[in-house]
């Protein structure tokens, strides 16, 4: 089993307003946990330290740190570029608080084809995963000035930082761990096949 790295801590990012889904998505039971706890538990096995990226007061009671957006409005950039100010570690695993389906296979896999120095963005048929992704702190300084300059979209950032797209064979990874339940109907798709 890979232990986790020193050198990379983990942000779950949980500050979205949910209003396709109508609720806070980070509590939303699925099996016998929360969304949020299906996350962390994949993360906790091969990061550090897992930092919590949030709006709102409620999430301190998880026990990580709550680290709020030094940048309000800026969406998922705000959360990442927040918490790579406060972290010491070099690389921050980024996940969304919706991926439930996420596997540890896949994060080791993922970590361990991260460039020094480059974010780590998975490809998976033909599509940009930059919620389930590695950001290295050696790209914040350009994040920053993108998120001053009011340039929120990670794919629009990731073309001026240092990217690594790292191809995931659909052969070995199945696309369900990329699923992210943004509206009561996908919830309801979920349900249904977990019954």
């Amino acid at each position: 089993m890979m232990k986790p790295s020193a050198n990379i801590n983990g942000v779950i990012l949980s500050g979205g307003k949910s209003s396709r889904m109508g609720q806070t998505k980070a509590w939303i039971i699925l099996g016998e946990k929360t969304m949020l706890e299906h996350v962390v538990d994949a993360m906790k096995q091969v990061t550090n330290e897992i930092f919590i990226s949030a709006n709102e007061k409620e999430f301190e009671k998880t026990g990580y740190k709550v680290i709020y957006d030094e940048v309000k409005g800026a969406g998922p950039l705000g959360g990442i570029c927040s918490v790579l100010n406060q972290t010491q570690a070099q690389k921050l695993l980024v996940l969304s608080c919706d991926v439930p389906f996420i596997s540890v296979e896949f994060l080791r896999y993922l970590i361990q084809n991260s460039k020094p120095g480059f974010n780590t963005v998975p490809v998976y048929m033909g599509k940009l995963e930059p919620l389930i992704a590695i950001y290295d702190k050696s790209n914040l300084q350009v994040m920053a000035d993108c998120l001053n300059k009011g340039i929120y979209k990670l794919q629009d950032i990731l073309k001026k930082c240092k990217t690594q797209l790292l191809l995931v064979p659909h052969d070995k990874y199945s696309f369900h761990i990329f699923d992210n339940i943004n509206t009561p109907f996908d919830l309801s798709k979920v349900e249904q096949k977990a019954s």
